[in-house]
């Protein structure tokens, strides 16, 4: 949605090279990635070959560095996988690279989309949040899965043996990402400065 927003203001074009406004990122065979190609998972950009730790990630150029770095694991454009550790990275850089004031993907939400719509919600949890305001996951183990699959849907279980990095069909109709993000869109004041 952040890179929506960014496209529709005009401070990205889909069809660009990342390099473009990343020229750092030229490297490593990723010349010709397309933001587009990155959006869509097809840049081959879903690990990274440097480990990645909390004090790179508290670095933003530190961390540009290292995805700059990175070489595709296939020909960008030829293959698609889900680049679900990565993607937010690259396009936290993009945003920080396009915004007249060089914001973080964090800062850019809260500013451009949550503050306008009257919103809490965050990338990026600020410190002033109280813990107790803080919702704790609980994954389930590997046994209680097994006891509870009398509780679990046929194509949960039908997808838990399948190969787990291909996303299953699902039985039931879904509201349309575009029009939603669309409705949102229309929402949202002009970037401010």
């Amino acid at each position: 949605m952040i890179l929506a927003v960014a496209h529709s203001r005009g401070l990205i074009d889909y069809e660009e090279r990342v390099s473009t406004y990343w020229p750092e990122f030229a490297q490593q065979g990723k010349e010709k990635i397309t933001v587009r190609q990155l959006l869509s998972h097809q840049a081959g950009l879903c690990v990274t070959d440097e480990p990645v730790d909390a004090a790179i990630l508290a670095k933003p150029d530190r961390l540009a560095q290292v995805l700059a770095r990175q070489k595709p694991r296939w020909e960008p454009g030829t293959r698609y996988a889900y680049h679900a550790f990565t993607l937010g990275w690259y396009e936290g850089e993009l945003i920080r690279r396009v915004d007249p004031q060089q914001r973080t993907l964090g800062r850019f939400f809260q500013d451009e989309i949550v503050k306008p719509l009257g919103l809490e919600f965050y990338i990026g949890l600020p410190v002033e949040i109280l813990q107790s305001r803080i919702a704790q996951l609980k994954f389930p183990s590997p046994l209680d899965y097994f006891f509870r699959t009398n509780k679990m849907s046929r194509p949960f279980l039908k997808s838990m043996g399948r190969n787990r990095w291909r996303l299953s069909p699902s039985p039931t109709p879904k509201i349309s990402i575009r029009e939603t993000v669309r409705s949102w869109l229309s929402k949202i004041p002009p970037l401010r400065g």
